[in-house]
């Protein structure tokens, strides 16, 4: 693989993927803090708002495209809500995201102008996020890289826009695939899912004597998901 080009190559090692340890160690225990349990938990009540809101207007329509209504859009709703950014500009960090990676993926394909000005809008909406944030810190994790030291020294600006990036990027791409995948595995073979259901209601992986009332549900459950599927990909379009 080359690397970038030089005036791309300094913010490309500002990256936390793109750093060795210790350097990389000492980054990542930056936001690591920022989604532990505690504050996990206390996002949990507006996680299962933005869940259930999605939920519902999958069920009021009767059908959805999973990946365009499921996996690429609740995923970057968590990411913006940790970051704190407004919910009005959600759909903008969204397409942005798009957009950047649009050279590796055929469905949101854009020429090289397109992606430069979807990143500097990145930037800019980033930088000015991170100057709201200095006036008025709340509980979020770009309040945490603000405050942020590494070595006893406050991150740059650079090394903020990069973070901002990298999770919004890893908030749309890495998440999308992996829900997507999944549920086409699921689809694929139903008796996972009866496993799965199985495993939450017992609490850990089901023997031969779980309860026959659960074991009942979980084949039930198996059986309307193979059912959506046997009526068409409505349900979902994971093999995009």
């Amino acid at each position: 693989m080359m690397d970038p080009p030089a005036e791309r190559l300094a913010f490309a090692r500002r990256i936390l993927v793109n750093m060795d340890p210790p350097a990389h160690t000492r980054y990542r225990r930056l936001i690591t803090q920022s989604v532990a349990s505690r504050a996990v938990e206390r996002l949990t009540p507006r996680l299962d708002e933005l869940s259930r809101r999605t939920i519902d207007g999958i069920a009021a329509r009767g059908s959805c495209d999973f990946v365009a209504d499921v996996a690429s859009k609740l995923p970057m709703q968590v990411i913006c809500e940790l970051l704190g950014a407004p919910e009005a500009d959600w759909e903008r960090l969204y397409a942005c995201s798009n957009t950047m990676m649009a050279r590796d993926d055929p469905d949101f394909a854009a020429s090289r102008e397109d992606v430069s000005r979807a990143s500097m809008e990145m930037f800019a909406y980033s930088a000015s996020l991170a100057d709201e944030r200095r006036t008025c810190p709340k509980e979020d994790l770009m309040s945490a890289l603000i405050a942020a030291e590494v070595d006893g020294q406050k991150l740059a600006d650079e090394e903020i826009n990069a973070f901002f990036i990298l999770l919004v990027i890893a908030g749309n791409e890495t998440t999308r695939t992996l829900l997507a995948g999944g549920l086409q595995a699921l689809l694929e073979n139903p008796a996972s899912v009866t496993v799965s259901w199985q495993t939450r209601a017992c609490g850990r992986v089901p023997s031969k004597r779980c309860c026959a009332s659960s074991r009942r549900s979980c084949n039930g459950a198996a059986r309307s998901i193979a059912t959506s599927r046997s009526r068409g990909r409505s349900f979902t379009q994971a093999t995009r």
